[in-house]
């Protein structure tokens, strides 16, 4: 039997958005929504470390990913 693991595995910071740091990107998304009830809290995500899974010797395992 042959396994594939997709997938990848994210350590960040999060820190929410307020609407006075709503970068012009986030602004213009909002906008495209056009709800009277804002559903939305944008995050700024700054990843730390990244990881794939592997199957090795039949465990699931990580790899860590260079970010640079």
């Amino acid at each position: 039997m042959e396994a594939t693991l997709n997938g990848v595995q994210i350590r960040a910071t999060a820190k929410q958005l307020y609407e006075e740091e709503y970068p012009p990107v986030v602004e213009a998304a909002i906008d495209e929504l056009d709800t009277p009830m804002p559903p939305y809290a944008p995050f700024e995500i700054e990843p730390q470390r990244m990881y794939v899974p592997i199957l090795e010797d039949g465990i699931n395992k990580r790899v860590e990913v260079d970010l640079e």
